[in-house]
């Protein structure tokens, strides 16, 4: 099956990584390619490549479109890279037109309709879309460090429970665009605090490890305490974590083990954008930014640094790629996941 679909924002960070991710895609192809300040102009022409390698030829020659309706009623799927004010406009509009929209915006998150999806995680809640596939629907890439947060998490959850948890992320700068954080304020420096992102990660966590039944989300019961920090870092968010579980880890390998067979659907179905591995355990002094960001092509998280301490208590520094696993691979992988999910 080949369906054609739609990038907007295409000249962003995260839009230039969905190009990226996109080219020569077994089933997804670029058809359309939106913007605001590029609309009508040639993308190899006017759009400056900022993110690694080379900018893909397939998308050299093609226009920039406006993020309108009349540009976007013909394909089949529509990536949304907007920031979270322009997606607010047009992507509830998409959806009462019949178009299916996978946002890695944060505009919709937390709405009581809309699944909030880490695949390997919760892709039961895709159950919430698939029966109405046809008719247009939205559903959530959820916030960079919570992806990689919740990723970690999953095992842990399902085998021992998890009572609370406390994150302090230390986060690259390219999570907040381009141009983003200017040099003077972060160069050599740390900036602890990023509007609106400890919030994402304590809500949206409880979200994706809840429940979907009978048509309703129910959040998860644990707790989660988060403090977001800027680090002058390119890519890559790392995150130190302590938490308790319900039930008591007593073995540091049998945790390790745990972790590094954790697989999910996407690795089940072999799914194109999948990790192998979901979560690498690393030794030493890591994970580190410089050696862990593009660890599976930056789709797997790697974790480090891991301490029993008895009472439920562990600890643990984990790492991720937040463009890619944290943003448009992660939303790749879900359109991977409804897709071959419909058959």
């Amino acid at each position: 099956m080949s369906l054609d679909v739609a990038i907007l924002g295409g000249a962003g960070l995260v839009g230039q990584v969905f190009i990226k991710m996109l080219d020569a895609h077994p089933t997804f192809r670029v058809k359309v390619v939106t913007g605001s300040r590029s609309a009508g102009k040639i993308y190899g022409r006017h759009v400056e490549w900022k993110i690694w390698g080379d900018m893909p030829e397939y998308v050299r020659g093609m226009e920039v479109a406006p993020t309108e309706y009349r540009y976007l009623k013909d394909v089949d799927l529509i990536f949304s890279a907007l920031p979270s004010e322009e997606a607010k406009k047009i992507e509830s509009y998409l959806v009462s037109r019949g178009m299916r929209v996978i946002t890695n915006a944060s505009t919709h998150r937390l709405d009581p309709d809309v699944p909030l999806i880490v695949p390997e995680v919760n892709a039961s809640h895709l159950e919430a879309v698939i029966e109405r596939y046809q008719d247009g629907f939205i559903v959530a890439n959820p916030n960079c460090s919570t992806i990689i947060l919740s990723l970690f998490l999953k095992p842990i959850y399902d085998e021992y429970g998890l009572d609370e948890v406390h994150v302090v992320t230390m986060q690259a700068v390219s999570g907040a665009g381009y141009p983003g954080n200017p040099s003077m304020e972060v160069m050599g420096n740390i900036l602890p605090f990023i509007p609106r992102e400890e919030e994402k990660l304590e809500r949206e966590t409880l979200k994706i490890f809840g429940e979907y039944k009978d048509g309703v989300f129910t959040n998860a019961v644990f707790r989660v305490k988060a403090q977001a920090n800027r680090v002058p870092v390119i890519y890559g968010h790392t995150e130190s974590i302590l938490l308790r579980t319900s039930k008591e880890v007593e073995d540091l390998e049998e945790l390790k083990k745990i972790l590094l067979g954790f697989h999910g659907p996407p690795q089940e179905m072999g799914l194109h954008s999948a990790p192998g591995n979901p979560i690498h355990v690393v030794d030493g002094p890591r994970p580190q930014p410089r050696f862990d960001a593009f660890r599976e092509k930056g789709m797997a998280v790697s974790v480090g640094r891991l301490k029993v301490y008895g009472d439920g208590w562990i600890s643990a520094v984990i790492h991720g790629n937040n463009l890619v696993r944290g943003a448009a691979g992660g939303t790749i992988l879900i359109a991977e996941y409804l897709t071959k999910a419909l058959g």
